[in-house]
Order: C-alpha cells, then sequence, then structure tokens
C-alpha cells in the first residue's frame, strides 16, 4: 500500500518567523499535535510537535527582531511587512533536518522509517511540497480495517 493512500492531508504549517504564541494558538485550535515549518517559499524547513513546545526553555536574549516579508508586489518587488520583538520565534524549537517521506513511497517504509527515527508521524512530500502527514495511528487504523 502506498503512503499517498493512507495520508492525512489536513495539516498545519507555520512561517519559520511565526512566534511560539501564534504556533501554540494553532495548534491548539485546530487540535493538532505538530505544525510544519516552512520558509516563506513554502519549503519545509522542520516540525513543532508538543514536545518541542514542552522542552521549550527561555532564551538568554531578551528579545529578538523579526522580519517578515510581504508578497511580491508589481514587477515581483517584495516589501518587509513589518519588524516586531518576540522572545522564540518557531526556528528556535523546531525539530531539524526534518524527516520527509516520499507519496509514492510503500506504508510499510513509513513504518520503519518512524521507528528508526523514534516519531509518531512523518510529513509526506511530492516535489518539495508538503501534501500531508502519515502517522502512526493512519497506518493502524488502515490495517485493521
Amino acid at each position: 500500500m502506498l503512503v499517498k493512500t493512507i495520508i492525512t492531508n489536513a495539516f498545519l504549517t507555520c512561517h519559520r518567523h511565526h512566534s511560539i504564541n501564534h504556533v501554540l494558538r494553532d495548534m491548539e485550535t485546530n487540535h493538532v499535535f505538530r505544525t510544519i515549518v516552512q520558509e516563506g517559499n513554502g519549503v519545509p524547513v522542520g516540525i513543532i510537535t508538543h514536545t518541542n513546545l514542552t522542552f521549550a526553555k527561555e532564551p538568554f536574549v531578551s528579545s529578538k527582531d523579526v522580519v517578515m516579508v510581504r508578497k511580491a508586489e508589481h514587477a515581483g518587488v517584495q516589501r518587509n511587512r513589518y519588524v516586531r520583538k518576540v522572545l522564540q520565534v518557531a526556528e528556535d524549537i523546531m525539530s531539524e533536518p526534518l524527516i520527509t517521506i516520499g507519496s509514492d513511497s510503500r506504508a510499510v517504509a513509513a513504518a520503519r522509517l518512524m521507528v528508526a527515527k523514534r516519531v509518531d508521524a512523518i510529513p509526506v512530500v511530492r516535489e518539495e511540497s508538503v501534501v500531508g502527514v502519515i502517522s502512526k495511528t493512519d497506518i493502524v487504523k488502515t490495517m485493521v480495517e
């Protein structure tokens, strides 16, 4: 059975410069246990789970400047949206490098990877874009159906 046939297509993402409070609020609002951290161009770079949030420590610096870039305007010109001081951002606590699996991989390969890397879920990618998430629960549900 292929991964793409059993993945969960609904998943949460955040930008690497989103504040931890923003990430936590989104995870609680959407009742999810993980969020995929992306660059501004949508390329996944890490993941934040409840474990990352639980063990996040206060930084030794008082604050951090964060510059967010707006979407390109006419002629592809990008402008800074705002500069904001925050204590920690997603990239400070995310797990990296991101462990992923291709959508055309076999589910057994995903299960083996989860066991080897000691994770509960893996983002599923197609051409550097996340298309879903496969979890141990997804695999077990498929086995019992």
